[in-house]
């Protein structure tokens, strides 16, 4: 069956006509299946993800399909709006939950996002993020939304940030800047760098003064007086600054000691507030995965965030520092708290015990940026 010159090509609903022709009894029709992709735009959709200018410490290559931007454990921000699908650790190595020369530590902790454009974006070798780990994510993210703060896990060789960008989950990391997506930010066209929020004035809730509290039996039993008490350690740090720590024993999935920051200056009405932890220097081996999580005055969950301790300070960045677990929508009677259930066993990168630090938490006023949606 041949169609002679009447050969012609018809493209719908995933087929392919190649051709069609007709015989003293049929008029028939030669259908090649084929998979047709969507059209995928190429116009400007991302923001520079981050506060300011930084500088590239590597381009894009066909070894290395994406940019690594200069960010030491600075404030990162969605590119583009979309939905939160993965926060996780690239490598289940305890290993890899700090830099490493191991190729197979990839991204570290990262987070992968997918856009409604169909492009997805990958925010790697962070220090904290402003959501829960999760493989099956569905936390819907506004462009410029703060996701976390960049770091130095996984296969790195030094603080940075790893945005790849891909035009589809499985596909292979394009260019942004060749065609350019750039909408706005630093490498736009006129350049136009993201500010960082006007600060509107802040609160310090600092451990042993009113609104800190820690216990044990579970959130939020048995609370202790200032001072070490039950599995709380005190340290020898100059006040306001003087941490404690518990130990972290093993997987267990329900938390015993706690620890509980209440919400100090915030309006009954509610406002916008960055919520800030205070990562001390000591020399405690530290946890990779301390949960803080934002309740409401019925203990209802808001919201959690994932800080690795372990690397804030580390070799590299030895100066304490407040880093971001995310801005919120807070009101009269809110909490901060984090708990000793962080995954890790109690053999790990830690010799004998990882250890959950808890310090100061600071409140940040900011302008309205965006419609938060909890997650």
């Amino acid at each position: 069956m041949g169609c002679g010159g009447r050969a012609m090509n018809y493209v719908n609903a995933g087929k392919t006509l190649l051709c069609f022709g007709i015989t003293s009894a049929t008029l028939y029709f030669v259908f090649l299946t084929v998979q047709i992709a969507e059209a995928q735009t190429s116009a400007p959709f991302l923001i520079s993800p981050y506060y300011g200018t930084t500088t590239i410490s590597q381009v894009y290559s066909i070894n290395h399909r994406a940019y690594d931007l200069l960010l030491r454990y600075a404030p990162v921000l969605a590119a583009e709006s979309g939905t939160l699908k993965r926060v996780e650790w690239f490598s289940n190595d305890p290993l890899c939950h700090q830099s490493s020369t191991n190729t197979a530590c990839g991204f570290g902790l990262h987070i992968r996002m997918q856009h409604p454009n169909g492009y997805w974006s990958i925010y790697g070798h962070l220090s904290t993020t402003g959501f829960d780990l999760t493989t099956n994510g569905n936390a819907v993210v506004s462009q410029k939304q703060f996701i976390g703060n960049s770091g130095h896990t996984g296969y790195s060789t030094g603080p940075h940030l790893h945005l790849e960008i891909r035009p589809s989950q499985s596909g292979n990391g394009v260019d942004p800047f060749s065609p350019n997506l750039w909408e706005d930010g630093q490498w736009a066209t006129p350049s136009r760098p993201i500010p960082v929020p006007t600060n509107l004035g802040e609160t310090v809730v600092y451990e042993d003064t009113g609104g800190f509290t820690k216990g044990n039996g579970g959130p939020f039993n048995n609370p202790c007086s200032p001072g070490s008490c039950f599995e709380w350690i005190g340290t020898t740090g100059t006040p306001p600054y003087a941490p404690y720590y518990t130990p972290i024993y093993g997987n267990s999935s329900t938390p015993d000691e706690w620890a509980r920051w209440q919400t100090q200056g915030v309006p009954t009405s509610g406002d916008f507030y960055n919520v800030q932890v205070h990562m001390p220097t000591t020399t405690i081996s530290k946890t990779w995965q301390a949960r803080y999580v934002l309740i409401d005055n019925l203990n209802n969950v808001l919201a959690t965030g994932v800080v690795d301790q372990a690397g804030l300070p580390n070799s590299t960045f030895t100066q304490s520092q407040w880093v971001s677990v995310g801005t919120y929508f807070l009101k009269t009677g809110y909490s901060i708290y984090t708990h000793d259930v962080t995954g890790e066993g109690i053999e790990g990168h830690c010799p004998v015990y990882c250890f959950l630090i808890v310090d100061a938490v600071k409140l940040i006023k900011r302008p309205a940026p965006f419609q938060i949606i909890y997650h």
